[in-house]
């Protein structure tokens, strides 16, 4: 935190960079919106330089930012949006590294989004026939289907298939994100996470809502589960046992 106590500056500093965060958020969207709904490897590296452009402007703006004693501004509004700009998040790795953990995600987005199986109804599958997407095809299957064992291997083949080439990226990405969380001063990704919310027992108060819905969730859950004994058989379901992710 820096020394500069001039609430009136840092209000318009927080006007300005409202207008040029406007600008540089719509071009990252934008480029995101552009992969989502075209994933493509040219779609994909234009996200990654807006995102490491965004990177940029964040540090920029940090920089500004932690030049105001925040904390000390009588404006618990002012206070707050200082809060969150005094926090760089990803943006503190080094140019290397962001850019690797950029990369991973687009990685892990481009095998979640273009992982194919084969047809279950197929008995001897040729590669051509192994072109089933999660969208609209598997998406339709595991919503519409009633049978177990095409249910089974829908969710196995694409769970399979879409997560094992991912584990090792996956493993490198929680590494990175610790890193970032580590140096923005916190403990690791997930207290970087938390500190969105400003209930100082946030934690604690999670607990306890679960501690009060559990009830309920185990009479919801035995419901579902007998429904689905009915439905497929206690040599399917456990009739006391956990009920099979792949039929959810």
């Amino acid at each position: 935190m820096g020394n500069n106590t001039d609430e009136a500056a840092a209000l318009r500093f927080l006007v300005d960079y409202d207008k040029k965060a406007s600008v540089v958020c719509n071009f990252v969207m934008s480029s995101q919106w552009n992969y989502n709904t075209n994933i493509t490897d040219v779609n994909r590296q234009q996200m990654q330089e807006a995102q490491l452009e965004y990177a940029k402007f964040q540090k920029e703006v940090w920089k500004l930012a932690t030049s105001f004693a925040w904390k000390n501004f009588r404006d618990s509004s002012i206070r707050r949006q200082f809060k969150v700009l005094s926090v760089l998040g990803r943006a503190a790795l080094e140019d290397d590294k962001l850019s690797e953990l950029q990369k991973l995600l687009g990685e892990m987005r481009d095998s979640y989004a273009q992982t194919k199986i084969c047809d279950y109804k197929i008995e001897k599958p040729k590669r051509s026939d192994c072109n089933l997407p999660l969208e609209p095809d598997l998406t339709r299957i595991m919503s519409k289907s009633r049978d177990f064992d095409e249910l089974l291997f829908t969710w196995k083949a694409w769970h399979d298939a879409s997560g094992q080439p991912i584990r090792e990226k996956f493993n490198r990405y929680v590494e990175l994100s610790n890193e970032a969380a580590s140096l923005n001063g916190f403990k690791d990704h997930g207290d970087y996470w938390r500190s969105a919310y400003d209930t100082p027992d946030f934690e604690e108060q999670l607990e306890n809502l679960w501690y009060s819905l559990r009830p309920l969730y185990h009479q919801l859950h035995a419901y579902v589960r007998r429904k689905l004994v009915q439905e497929y058989g206690e040599d399917k379901i456990d009739p006391e046992g956990p009920i099979p992710a792949h039929l959810l």
